[in-house]
């Protein structure tokens, strides 16, 4: 969920700023898991529907402050890194009916989706 819905923030952040920059789906998958979890952080996956309430609340920091490395996949970031990210977040998510002229025309209006 957390690499998914990176890929969808950066392309609406290029469509709209024209600068393409790379987000952390780490810090997102540990925000995601915490929501489901907070008393403990495993590598245990986590909602799509608790990933994007992480990205409204919390939004992503960039990857060049909160890289991919798996030794930190259960570590909370830093103060200072949870500061980036409240410059990034959604303002709201929608969610798409599984039909294929829905999904069409949301597609057709720019706006990208996911789903798992």
């Amino acid at each position: 969920a957390a690499n998914c819905l990176v890929g969808v923030y950066q392309y609406l952040n290029k469509q709209e700023n024209e600068e393409n920059i790379a987000f952390s789906p780490l810090f997102l998958y540990y925000n995601g898991r915490a929501k489901e979890n907070p008393s403990g952080i495993t590598d245990s996956s986590c909602t799509m529907t608790n990933t994007v309430e992480a990205l409204e609340e919390s939004g992503v920091c960039l990857e060049s402050i909160w890289p991919y490395n798996i030794s930190q996949l259960n570590t909370r970031p830093s103060a200072e890194i949870y500061s980036d990210a409240k410059g990034h977040k959604i303002i709201d998510a929608l969610q798409v009916d599984v039909d294929l002229t829905e999904m069409k025309s949301c597609l057709a209006q720019g706006f990208p989706f996911v789903f798992g």
